[in-house]
C-alpha cells in the first residue's frame, strides 16, 4: 500500500477516507430461489398461521434473535470471487488512483467479511424466511435483476437504514422496521437498494471521486496551495468544499435514479406501489426517538435504603457542565443543506408520485400478524444492538423507555441490572468513557438526563443502584437464569455478602448446568 502522506509529488487526502458500509444476513439461497408467485401465495394461505410466527407475549419476557454464528465457506467464496472480479476491473486505472481504489475495494471486502464472521448479521430462521419471501417476490417480478449475484444481509445496526455496498451486497438494518408501516414499504426500500446496484452507483461514485482527486488539475491546485505558504488550510478547505459539493450533487442525482428504478421494480411485484411514497416520507422522522417517553433516573432509581442523591439530579442549567459541543470549529464550514446526500424527502416524493399508479394491491403478502410481531421485536433488538456496539448509556435509555410500555418484562428488568454491572466493571477498569457517550446538546433531552446521571455516579453507586433495582423484581424474575446471575453479581459489588451467598446457592440449585456455572 502507498504511503498515505506525500508521495511522488502527489498529495494524498485519503488517509482517513473509508468506504461507508451498511450492515445485514448472508443470502445462502440466492442461487436457488426464484419462487413462483402462485406457490408463495399458496404457502402463505396454508401455513401463514403456524405457531412459528405467533406473536410473543412481550409483556412478560423477550428472547433476542439469533445472530449469525459463522459463515459458510460457500458464502465467503462468493464474496471473495466478486472482490477479485472488481480488482481486475481496475486495470484500466493508472498510478496512485489505481492503488487507492484497490485499497478501498479491499477495505470494503474485509469489512463485509469481518461483519459476516463476528455476528453483525442475523441468521434467525424465521426472520430470514420472512425477508427471503420479500426478495423472492421482487426477483419473480424482475427477472432482469441478477438474483444469484446478490447477497442480502439483515443487520443489527441500530440505525434505521439500508445500504447497497456496491459489489452485490445489500444490507437492511432490522431496526428500520420500528419506523415502517407495512411489508410493501420494506419491499420498496430493498428495491431502491437493488436499483443502486443495478445502476452501479456505488462503484461509479468511488471511481469517479478517486479519478477527480488524482487528476492533473486537482493535483496541480494542491501543489500550488502548499507552495504558496499563504492560508494553506483555508485554501485547501475551499478546494475540498468544491469537491464535496460536487460529489453530493451527483449523490442526489443517484438517489432520484434509484427511486425511479426502484419504483419500476416495485410495480412489477404484487406489492402496493404507493408504499414507495410513504417509505420516503418516513425518512424525515427516523432521526427522532420512536418513543417520546421521559425516562427520568429519579423515577427508577430512588430507594428507601439508597435514596436518589441531590447531585444525581441536575437542573437544566446544571446539565451544561456535562455537554460537549461536537460541531467542528473548522473555519471553512460546509453548508449543511449542500451536504445532504439524500434530497429532501418531499422533493423526492413530488418527483416520484406522478409515476405511482392507483391500483388495488395489498400492502401485505405475508400475514399481517407476522409483521406486527417483527416490529415489536425490533423495539427490543435496538437494545441488543446498543449492547453489541458497546453503547451502554443508550442501551439503558432505550431499556427504560420500553419498561414504561412493558413494566414486568423480565428481559428489560434484567438488562437494566446487566448494564449497571457492566458499567461498574468498566469504571473499575478505567474504561467508562468507552461505553458511555459524552453528553451533547443535540441529543434528546431525556437522554441528556440519563448521561448526566451516569456521569455523576461514583464507583460504588453502580452496584448499589443495580442491586436494589433488581431486588424490587426478585419475587417474579428469579426463575430467569440471566436475572439471577446479574442480581448475584450486583449483590457482590454492593457488599451484600450474605445475600450473594444465598443467590449463588439458589443459582446452582436451579441451574446446575447453567451457562454462568463456571463464573460463580
Amino acid at each position: 500500500m502507498p504511503n498515505r502522506g506525500l508521495e511522488g509529488g502527489k498529495i494524498n487526502l485519503l488517509h482517513h477516507f473509508k468506504v461507508r458500509n451498511g450492515v445485514n444476513i448472508f443470502d445462502y439461497f440466492s442461487k436457488r430461489v426464484l419462487v413462483n408467485h402462485i406457490a408463495i401465495s399458496v404457502f402463505f394461505l396454508l401455513f401463514g398461521h403456524i405457531a412459528l410466527f405467533a406473536q410473543n407475549d412481550f409483556a412478560r419476557d423477550y428472547t433476542p434473535l439469533q445472530p449469525m454464528a459463522d459463515s459458510t465457506s460457500e458464502a465467503l467464496a462468493q464474496l471473495k470471487a466478486r472482490y477479485d472480479s472488481d480488482k481486475l476491473a481496475l486495470k484500466s486505472y493508472k498510478g496512485t488512483a489505481r492503488e487507492e481504489l484497490q485499497y478501498i475495494y479491499e477495505d470494503r471486502y474485509e469489512s463485509i467479511k469481518w461483519r459476516m464472521q463476528y455476528k453483525h448479521f442475523y441468521s434467525d430462521p424465521a426472520l430470514t424466511a420472512y425477508f427471503r419471501n420479500i426478495l423472492n417476490e421482487i426477483y419473480r417480478g424482475n427477472p432482469s435483476i441478477p438474483a444469484s449475484e446478490i447477497r442480502f444481509f439483515i443487520s443489527r445496526s441500530p440505525w434505521a437504514n439500508a445500504a447497497c455496498e456496491g459489489e452485490g451486497t445489500i444490507t437492511f438494518n432490522f431496526n428500520c422496521l420500528q419506523w415502517l408501516h407495512n411489508e410493501s414499504e420494506v419491499a420498496f426500500i430493498i428495491c431502491h437498494e437493488l436499483a443502486h446496484q443495478q445502476l452501479n452507483h456505488v462503484n461509479n461514485k468511488l471511481n469517479n471521486n478517486i479519478v477527480q482527486l488524482y487528476s492533473k488539475e486537482t493535483q496541480q491546485k494542491l501543489r500550488q496551495i502548499y507552495r504558496s505558504g499563504y492560508r494553506v488550510n483555508s485554501q485547501a478547505a475551499e478546494l475540498l468544499k468544491t469537491m464535496v459539493y460536487s460529489t453530493k450533487k451527483h449523490s442526489r442525482t443517484h438517489e432520484g435514479e434509484a427511486d425511479s428504478l426502484g419504483l419500476v421494480f416495485l410495480k412489477n411485484t404484487s406489492y402496493h406501489p404507493g408504499a414507495s411514497l410513504s417509505a420516503l416520507m418516513i425518512l424525515d422522522s427516523v432521526d427522532k426517538e420512536r418513543y417520546d417517553i421521559q425516562a427520568s433516573p429519579e423515577n427508577w432509581f430512588n430507594f428507601k435504603d439508597y435514596p436518589f442523591k441531590e447531585e444525581w439530579h441536575l437542573e437544566e442549567e446544571g446539565l451544561s457542565m456535562f455537554l460537549v459541543d461536537k460541531k467542528s470549529s473548522f473555519d471553512g464550514k460546509l453548508d449543511e443543506d449542500s451536504l445532504k446526500t439524500h434530497p429532501d424527502c418531499e422533493v423526492r416524493v413530488q418527483k416520484l408520485k406522478g409515476s405511482v399508479p392507483i391500483v388495488d394491491k395489498p400492502y401485505f403478502l405475508q400475514p399481517q400478524q407476522q409483521w406486527e410481531s417483527w416490529v415489536h421485536k425490533a423495539d427490543f433488538e435496538v437494545i441488543e444492538s446498543d449492547l453489541f456496539f458497546d453503547n451502554y448509556s443508550k442501551a439503558l435509555y432505550h431499556t427504560l423507555q420500553l419498561l414504561k410500555k412493558y413494566p414486568k418484562n423480565v428481559y428489560l428488568i434484567t438488562t437494566v441490572g446487566k448494564i449497571f454491572h457492566l458499567l461498574h466493571k468498566a469504571q473499575k477498569e478505567h474504561e467508562f468513557g468507552k461505553y458511555v457517550e459524552e453528553n451533547d446538546s443535540e441529543f434528546d433531552e431525556h437522554y441528556q438526563e440519563i448521561l448526566a446521571f451516569l456521569n455523576s455516579l461514583s464507583l460504588n453507586d453502580f452496584p448499589n443502584i443495580g442491586y436494589r433495582f433488581m431486588g424490587n423484581y426478585s419475587a417474579e424474575a428469579s426463575n430467569n437464569e440471566d436475572f439471577l446471575y446479574y442480581y448475584l453479581q450486583l449483590a457482590k459489588g454492593a457488599d451484600q455478602i450474605e445475600i450473594a451467598s444465598m443467590l449463588k446457592k439458589e443459582y446452582l440449585e436451579r441451574f446446575p448446568k447453567g451457562k454462568y456455572k463456571d463464573q460463580m
